[in-house]
């Protein structure tokens, strides 16, 4: 084989070694005619026939090298001779067994292409431990490879295979591992989102019941507050009333007094004892006039009262929820402070002499049995707090 210029030998298909025609440029930068891209393709994976490197991707045509190899010719460097067709196969003729046999012996299967050399087209039988390539016996004496340490194929490939089995052992090992962190974090989601949900609910009825609670709370301290009003509303109503009648009885003792003093000498003396009577005339007192609504009893430290209220009444509830749920737990005795043992105005008795509009509580004995009183579910009495002082704030006694 003639020598090649230095250009020429850059204008050369690594393949046909012969000048490019219509080039075509792979990912891994090679470059090859695209003939000769197509009938290795067709043969094998899309690999580089020079590195060996897989493509996915299609080759780009090399305009610039085309237009360069072009020019070369131009100039009469041509191409150089292509190398003579192969022999025509003899004629077929009948065999023996025997024969055909020998015959497929003979003509077996080229070797594949990727254990040829692609510079030399001579088949792989070293390897190059320093350049990490397999190479054959032509590459061998090149100065490329002047000086490398050269193992045989089989040699290598088995030392290798050792080591990628080692290799594939760990990364198999590593496989597994990832598999199971993929599965414990996809566990993880699919738990923290039910979980999610779960939590969510229990947040909303958590803030239900205090909303509850603050409702509750709100209706009966305002309630207190209305029942108090209402109750210093009628004293101070029935006060009025009685110092009507009072002023009114006193005007006409003045009034006739009065009178008494425009009279005559005579009449006055007459009258006089009667009018030093009337003069003895003393008003009943009335009392103590009902104060205003104290605004710092119901207000002050509201904030405070209500969540200690809150406070207790919670950890009554949990206390509770824990004894149900332990197996061994003895049932709480009740609590007789969430009770209210007040019987409620039955009778009313006659009016007192001299008071107006005035009633005493009577009690009416019962002669049949009654149930027994069960805990209040106004708002007045919530699970876990003693009612107030007195009968005045259980009107959600049910009995």
């Amino acid at each position: 084989m003639a020598a090649f210029s230095p250009l020429e030998e850059e204008l050369t298909c690594p393949v046909c070694h012969r000048i490019y025609e219509d080039p075509l440029l792979l990912p891994c930068s090679h470059t090859l005619c695209r003939q000769c891209l197509q009938q290795c393709w067709s043969r094998q994976i899309q690999r580089c026939p020079v590195c060996r490197q897989q493509s996915s991707e299609q080759p780009h045509r090399n305009l610039a090298l085309r237009n360069l190899c072009e020019a070369f010719k131009g100039e009469g460097g041509g191409a150089l001779p292509p190398p003579p067709p192969p022999p025509p196969p003899p004629a077929p003729r009948p065999r023996s067994p025997g024969e055909a046999v020998r015959t497929v012996r003979r003509w077996r299967i080229p070797a594949r292409a990727e254990e040829l050399c692609s510079l030399h087209q001579e088949r792989h039988k070293l390897f190059c431990l320093e350049d990490q390539e397999p190479i054959c016996v032509v590459c061998q004496a090149s100065v490329k490879h002047q000086n490398h340490t050269l193992r045989p194929v089989k040699e290598a490939a088995q030392t290798f295979r050792g080591e990628i089995r080692a290799d594939l052992k760990s990364l198999d090992k590593n496989l597994k591992v990832l598999e199971k962190t993929k599965q414990t974090c996809e566990r993880t989601e699919k738990n923290l989102k039910s979980k999610r949900e779960f939590t969510e609910n229990q947040i909303r009825a958590e803030f239900d019941k205090l909303f509850q609670f603050l409702r509750n709370e709100e209706e009966s301290r305002i309630s207190a507050l209305r029942k108090e009003v209402r109750d210093k509303a009628d004293l101070a109503q029935r006060m009025a009333e009685d110092l009507s009648d009072d002023i009114e009885s006193l005007s006409d003792v003045i009034k006739a007094m009065e009178e008494d003093l425009r009279a005559k000498d005579i009449v006055l003396l007459k009258n006089y004892k009667d009018t030093k009577r009337r003069a003895q005339f003393i008003a009943k007192n009335p009392g103590k006039v009902p104060e205003e609504t104290d605004v710092d009893k119901h207000v002050l430290n509201l904030k405070s009262k209500v969540m200690d209220r809150m406070t207790r009444y919670f950890q009554n509830q949990q206390d509770r929820t824990r004894e149900r749920g332990s197996a061994n737990a003895i049932p709480a005795a009740p609590d007789p402070r969430r009770y209210s043992y007040c019987v409620p105005e039955v009778t009313t008795a006659a009016p007192t002499p001299g008071v107006r509009n005035r009633r005493s509580p009577g009690i009416l004995r019962p002669s049949f049995p009654r149930r027994p009183l069960q805990p209040a579910t106004s708002v007045q009495s919530l699970p876990g707090y003693p009612l107030d002082e007195g009968c005045g704030n259980s009107p959600g006694i049910a009995v």
